[in-house]
């Protein structure tokens, strides 16, 4: 792809001035193509529980045969549902696990000639661009002494053949008076990825998603469905 062109700066802004809007971004030059935008949901389902979710699905079918778009976010702990030997942590208290909105329109931003392809978004205009500050202070759910001792633990599954592979992570926190909106742009200009989201599903809640992997995609061919899936 010859000539790329990033986002508009202010969609980013209205992204965290407009409740209900999913922002799903390709970011990386010369290779994404497409990002899409959703506002002003019909419908908004939430999940509170893993025996809610499967109920979601159903919804998600249904609006897709209307022709409208499912768009929103499923916890970690949703895998609960899928799989109730997994022993997954319950979420916390009465956070969300899942959270969907159905919508009537798609925007959809080309990249390669740098305008939206079906219709500009009205408000989009009035949004301010995102303001920049000082960075994020970080902090880890691990010390280095616990961090050592369980990734000893792993080698011993390993060793053992009780696993062959373990996916090991830990809390990050970090504390920063940027606004979403700067925030979700400075990692998006550090880590350009194919599969980008930030959503504002919640008053006070924003989700800021960079992913290098496409969970899954269904498409039709001749008549037949075929799933792509590229993990990291």
């Amino acid at each position: 792809m010859k000539n790329w062109h990033p986002l508009p700066g202010a969609l980013y802004s209205f992204v965290v001035a407009t409740p209900g809007t999913i922002l799903l971004e390709g970011s990386r030059p010369r290779t994404s193509q497409i990002s899409r935008l959703f506002m002003n949901p019909v419908r908004v389902f939430e999940a509170r529980t893993v025996t809610d979710v499967a109920a979601l699905f159903v919804e998600i079918e249904e609006a897709v045969q209307r022709g409208n778009f499912a768009a929103g976010f499923f916890a970690y702990e949703c895998g609960g549902c899928f799989e109730p030997t997994a022993g997954l942590r319950p979420g916390h208290g009465n956070d969300l696990l899942a959270w969907l909105g159905i919508y009537e329109h798609c925007y959809r931003f080309d990249h390669h000639t740098g305008t939206f392809l079906d219709a500009v978004p009205t408000a989009l205009a009035a949004a301010p661009g995102a303001s920049k500050l000082a960075g994020p202070a970080l902090s880890f759910g691990l010390d280095e002494r616990e961090y050592s001792s369980r990734i000893a633990q792993i080698h011993e599954w390993i060793g053992a053949g009780d696993v062959y592979q373990l996916n090991f992570t830990f809390p990050v926190y970090l504390e920063t008076d940027e606004k979403p909106a700067a925030l979700y742009a400075r990692l998006v200009s550090a880590q350009p990825v194919d599969y980008g989201a930030f959503l504002y599903c919640q008053k006070g809640r924003h989700l800021l998603c960079l992913s290098p992997e496409l969970f899954f995609r269904l498409e039709d061919e001749n008549g037949k469905r075929r799933i792509t899936a590229q993990p990291m």
